[in-house]
């Protein structure tokens, strides 16, 4: 995630995600919108002006049937650029990266997402949110296999998930990590639903790194009323990211993250 203090901030995407119920298809077991087969034409038509550049997915020409909550076509401001809009049966997200400045900035494209897709859609009175989802993907350069990934997370994050020594004392079992994947879910009320935090060792522009993720997440009954309700839903959640990410890089890696 970004803060727009930090001169060299460790974003690399966020992410808002939607989904909305879908009917039953004619083949059991299967999801469909009848709706959707005219949603990417119309949501371009009226996102053209911001989002020239039409890309259909590969995966558009599989059955919409059996591919539900599976984007297809993506919008972009921009060729290969960002930021973009994507969108697929039961599915709409809007992605940003590198060029996320603050979210004074990606506010108002959210917001304007959630807005053109119940203009366009033909019974916005029978879409049915289902799932908010606001996703924020931070990395920092780790050379896990030759360094300790959990000693980097209690001393520079203040996350002690250290296991202990008897697991690894006369087992021949190396104290460091080759792979780490470690996540947790609690609920919340600001927005109403579950504040994620994920830690896992990948790699970032191809070389080894730490990836942590910051996840609010409304689903069901705790939908806000849509879309008059997703502006505030979306502020309440980056507000909440916004707190724990800013809480995890406090000291050492804000100063880091400082220096462009």
């Amino acid at each position: 995630m970004e803060h727009k203090q930090l001169a060299n901030p460790p974003l690399v995407e966020v992410i808002l995600e939607i989904r909305w119920e879908l009917q039953e298809g004619t083949v059991p077991q299967t999801k469909t919108d009848p709706h959707y087969v005219l949603l990417p034409g119309k949501l371009h038509a009226t996102l053209s002006e911001n989002y020239p550049y039409h890309e259909p997915l590969p995966q558009a020409s599989i059955p919409d049937e059996i591919t539900p909550y599976t984007v297809k076509h993506r919008f972009r401001h921009e060729k290969d650029g960002w930021p973009l809009i994507q969108i697929g049966p039961g599915i709409l997200t809007v992605n940003h990266t590198k060029k996320y400045t603050t979210f004074d900035e990606f506010l108002p494209l959210a917001v304007s997402a959630v807005n053109e897709l119940f203009k366009v859609y033909p019974e916005p009175e029978n879409l049915k949110i289902s799932n908010l989802l606001l996703r924020y993907i931070d990395a920092k350069e780790f050379d896990y296999k030759k360094e300790d990934i959990q000693v980097f997370l209690r001393d520079k994050m203040g996350v002690p998930i250290l296991l202990p020594d008897k697991l690894f004392n006369n087992t021949g079992v190396d104290r460091i990590p080759r792979s780490f994947t470690w996540n947790t879910s609690f609920s919340c009320n600001m927005p109403n639903g579950l504040a994620t935090l994920k830690f896992a060792t990948g790699l970032s522009n191809g070389k080894p790194a730490l990836i942590w993720e910051q996840i609010v997440q409304s689903s069901q009954d705790d939908v806000p009323d849509m879309p008059k309700g997703f502006k505030n839903w979306i502020k309440d959640a980056h507000k909440l990211t916004e707190s724990w990410f800013l809480s995890l890089i406090k000291g050492d890696l804000e100063q880091e993250f400082n220096n462009g």
